[in-house]
């Protein structure tokens, strides 16, 4: 019997060089590798009614992207979970939800995704995970994915929900 171990990219590892960070192309429509696009990652909104405290900083609901595998490989998983720091002051969060906008929300960020890197369905850019299931966990909670609690800034409530 083969065991099968996901593979855990951990918040903010190595963003650039797996052409995920919003600095640089996240959402990127556009070929890759040998000029074939990936496959695209569908947005998934997270509804959980036992757990409605799954929130965003702007209470709106969380997503992941998500691309199933193919294949041998349909078995096998790699989850990222995007990174993006946080907000450390009331200053910097209303900072943040002006100028990165998509970092406070699962609402304002696009239906699909075309992923570079490890969460490549082209096995030229991606030899040894291109047909494993994907998910890219968006992040929106501004609290290095540990928060638990809310909080009000300036007329808004702010979620910090990890």
């Amino acid at each position: 019997m083969q065991r099968i171990f996901p593979v855990l990219m951990l918040a903010g590892v190595g963003l650039a060089g797996m052409g995920l960070g919003r600095g640089g192309d996240a959402f990127a429509q556009q070929p890759i590798g040998n000029g074939a696009a990936s496959k695209p990652m569908i947005k998934v909104e997270v509804r959980d009614p036992k757990r409605p405290q799954a929130q965003c900083n702007d209470g709106s609901p969380p997503v992941f992207y998500f691309q199933p595998g193919s294949g041998p490989d349909r078995n096998k998983w790699v989850i990222y979970l995007e990174g993006g720091t946080a907000c450390m002051s009331d200053a910097s969060c209303k900072q943040r939800a002006v100028s990165k906008p998509y970092l406070v929300t699962g609402s304002k960020v696009p239906a699909t995704m075309i992923a570079k890197g490890i969460l490549s369905t082209q096995t030229s850019a991606n030899p040894d995970f291109a047909h494993y299931n994907h998910v890219l966990a968006h992040y929106c909670s501004s609290d290095f994915w540990a928060g638990d609690t809310e909080r009000r800034i300036g007329d808004a409530t702010w979620q910090f929900r990890g």
